[in-house]
């Protein structure tokens, strides 16, 4: 049987729904806030009718295999890449690959001039990021100062 990798629409609203999605890069920081779509730009993404929210999925004949979520940001002409999900924790990185392969012909197809994802060097991850063609291009040192309310 072979794998195919699209963009979802709703007939994987299901097998969404019931993924486990994984924020790309770990957990979040004290200073990063979670995705949050609401669930009208989740239909959007869905329908492929706009909102900002795409999601790619792989399939073997009927079976989910896994998911990669990215968020496009249309004033910078890129997506961003948020989350990876599976039917099960880690059981989706097989598909990786083809999923972000997927997502760069779609990002490419949609006029974006790039694919981001803020990924961390000790991510089991990475090493599919870069068979993908992904390539690091910046390192960034985030300050932060706690504000004591007496």
């Amino acid at each position: 049987m072979t794998r195919s990798t699209r963009t979802a629409t709703l007939l994987d609203a299901y097998a969404l729904h019931r993924a486990r999605f994984s924020p790309v890069g770990g957990p979040l920081g004290a200073l990063e806030s979670p995705c949050a779509p609401s669930a009208l730009s989740m239909l959007l993404g869905l329908t492929g009718l706009g909102g900002n929210h795409r999601i790619v999925v792989s399939r073997r004949g009927r079976r989910f295999e896994g998911a990669l979520h990215l968020l496009a940001h249309g004033y910078a002409r890129r997506w961003e890449v948020l989350q990876t999900g599976g039917p099960a924790e880690d059981e989706h990185a097989d598909c990786l690959p083809d999923l972000l392969q997927a997502a760069t012909v779609a990002a490419a197809a949609a006029g974006m001039e790039k694919i981001v994802a803020r990924i961390g060097h000790d991510d089991a991850r990475l090493a599919h990021f870069e068979d993908a063609g992904f390539r690091p291009y910046t390192q960034e040192t985030v300050f932060g100062q706690e504000l004591a309310s007496e």
